[in-house]
């Protein structure tokens, strides 16, 4: 836990400075304080639940997704399996359904 308290301070100083160099000059909005990058990170974790083990809490989604792909798929037949495949490929290039086949 404290490990983690120092990792938010530390990301707020980071915000502060990414913030203050990209807003005001790209969207004339404001600078901003240490604290209120703080509470924009506290506000964030709030809202979207960020910041969890596996990679911001992606790992348990992505393990979730396959295993419904994998379950999806072993209905399918061959035929229906490379449609879905190329359908997926040309919506969803960022994520690899043939990890779910190689798993198994």
């Amino acid at each position: 836990m404290g490990m983690g308290l120092i990792a938010m301070f530390f990301w707020a100083l980071v915000l502060k400075f990414v913030w203050n160099q990209l807003v005001p000059d790209l969207f004339n909005g404001p600078f901003i304080s240490y604290w209120q990058s703080f509470g924009l990170l506290l506000m964030s974790r709030i809202l979207f639940g960020g910041w969890r083990r596996g990679c911001h809490g992606r790992g348990r989604w992505r393990a979730r997704f396959k295993e419904k792909i994998r379950q999806k798929m072993e209905k399918m037949s061959p035929e229906e399996r490379k449609r879905f495949k190329e359908g997926f490929k040309s919506k969803w290039w960022d994520v690899n359904v043939w990890e779910v086949e190689e798993e198994e």
